[in-house]
């Protein structure tokens, strides 16, 4: 009786173990996801960097990287 209550609960703790992890990969595979699309939405299109607009483009779209100011 006692082995079975041994598997058992070794049975339990590998699914807990299990199910976390899998929890922790989906949110990694979210946050790469939502990163690539903010990355594709910031990509500049071929003719404004053929123009030489590309700074003005991801400063009008949002996309310009905040600069800290130097004392």
């Amino acid at each position: 009786m006692k082995n079975i209550q041994i598997i058992f609960l070794a049975l339990v703790v590998l699914s807990m173990n299990t199910t976390a992890m899998a929890v922790d990969k989906k949110q990694d595979s979210e946050k790469d996801t939502a990163k690539k699309a903010e990355d594709t939405k910031c990509q500049a299109p071929k003719w404004a960097i053929a123009i030489g607009h590309e700074e003005m483009w991801k400063k009008h779209n949002g996309c310009e990287e905040k600069k800290e100011d130097k004392k």
